[in-house]
């Protein structure tokens, strides 16, 4: 696969209506994969929309205790939280885009982290 980083998007797209949670989510379990699988797609992004945030309390003695600081403990949280292109694989005339996905997807797996 070869991307140009000189390269401008080719196609815009906005979606609209009342629910923006599902939408997005629309956007992002439907749209995004659909036009991802198209032969010579580099790259999709969606923005906008509805982004949820977690906000992480610390407990300062317990890091300390394990001789941790904030910075590893935001690397550490990165690192489990991924979603990174993997490359093509080619059958025949079709090319499929892979993708390591290993993001959280609620505040228990969060909690569970060790």
């Amino acid at each position: 696969m070869q991307i140009d980083v000189n390269s401008e998007a080719i196609i815009q797209m906005s979606i609209s209506g009342a629910d923006v949670a599902t939408l997005q989510a629309y956007a992002d379990d439907v749209v995004k994969p659909a036009i991802e699988r198209v032969q010579g797609v580099a790259s999709v992004s969606v923005s906008g929309g509805f982004n949820e945030y977690v906000s992480v309390k610390v407990d300062t003695q317990k890091m300390d205790a394990y001789g941790l600081s904030l910075d590893t403990l935001a690397s550490m949280l990165a690192a489990e939280n991924i979603n990174l292109p993997a490359g093509t694989v080619s059958k025949g005339d079709k090319s499929f885009l892979l993708r390591t996905v290993g993001e959280f997807e609620s505040i228990q797996e969060i909690n569970a982290f060790r």
